[in-house]
């Protein structure tokens, strides 16, 4: 799964009713998709399996902290490196 098209799929029952919530995302740094695996909790709070200890409020603040912890992946925008971002 790359998150360049990643879908996460929640579950829950309430009061005797099935929820089933797909979440999709679409996520670009400089334009260029972030590759990974991305899970979403039932409370909405957002994990990457590159930092698996963690977990974000959302997804902004998940790729803040990848850009920070693997800045060596994220080259300065305009440098003409048009690969994915493993």
């Amino acid at each position: 799964m790359d998150m360049g098209g990643s879908e996460t799929v929640r579950e829950d029952e309430y009061r005797g009713h099935q929820i089933v919530i797909r979440t999709s995302y679409q996520i670009e740094v400089d334009g260029r998709p972030l590759m990974g695996h991305l899970g979403v909790t039932n409370d909405g709070r957002v994990h990457n399996h590159a930092i698996p200890n963690l977990s974000f409020p959302s997804a902004v603040a998940m790729v803040r902290k990848l850009i920070d912890a693997f800045p060596d992946d994220f080259p300065p925008a305009g440098d003409g490196h048009e690969q994915p971002i493993e």
